[in-house]
């Protein structure tokens, strides 16, 4: 019998650097929520660059979400601090009722009222929030919720996407940001994109009705 070898990678990604680059002054973050955690891996990173991460995830990495996200865990959990069973629902279930930021990292697309969970997730939110999905059908997990897909959106309004500006009427009135960008180098020919959302509740400007495309930008970036 051949074992199989599941080797997971704490390479830093390119939608990882578009996180963090909403991330510049760590003197005034104290912490950052990581709701959706999955792996691990951007919390990884961000340890490293010296931030106090809290991980978290819906349920204790059960069933499925055991089988692959505690082997992609398992190099570095010891050093992760890492909470089970957080319920975007539920603010009550996450260790910390509030952060100065909050992370959520390709998670809204699998949840059916997405809506609410944005709103807790504003609740949740200090300073700044900063969410990452998939650009219409990018990254497509097929099958039900949670594991499958079943939100889709996009900036040019065809089909059954929902218009990816909801979000800062959503947000309102705080300022909200929209940048399409990529999660990886080869992403740029197949035309695979994720939008990045920031909401920055400590900036009264008015939000923008325009959204960035930093795709060429990133492939000038190292990873």
């Amino acid at each position: 019998m051949i074992k199989k070898i599941f080797i997971m990678t704490k390479e830093i990604t390119l939608k990882d650097r578009l996180i963090m680059s909403e991330l510049t002054d760590i003197n005034n973050t104290n912490e950052v929520v990581n709701v959706g955690c999955g792996g691990g891996r951007l919390d990884y990173h961000l340890g490293k660059m010296g931030y106090n991460v809290i991980s978290t995830d819906y349920q204790d990495h059960a069933g499925w979400v055991k089988d692959f996200f505690l082997k992609e865990m398992e190099d570095w959990s010891d050093i992760l601090n890492y909470h089970g069973n957080c319920n975007i629902f539920d603010l009550t279930t996450f260790p910390i009722q509030s952060s100065d930021v909050v992370v959520c990292s390709e998670v809204l697309e699998h949840i059916v009222d997405y809506k609410t969970a944005f709103k807790n997730l504003l609740k949740l939110t200090k300073n700044k929030l900063i969410i990452t999905i998939p650009r219409e059908r990018s990254f497509n997990v097929p099958g039900p919720a949670p594991r499958g897909h079943c939100n889709y959106w996009s900036d040019i309004g065809l089909g059954s996407y929902t218009d990816i500006k909801e979000f800062i009427n959503m947000a309102g009135p705080y300022n909200t940001k929209i940048q399409i960008g990529m999660t990886k180098k080869k992403d740029y020919g197949n035309g695979q994109r994720v939008y990045m959302i920031t909401v920055d509740k400590n900036n009264n400007n008015k939000s923008e009705d325009k959204i960035y495309n930093i795709s060429d930008e990133q492939m000038k970036w190292e990873v």
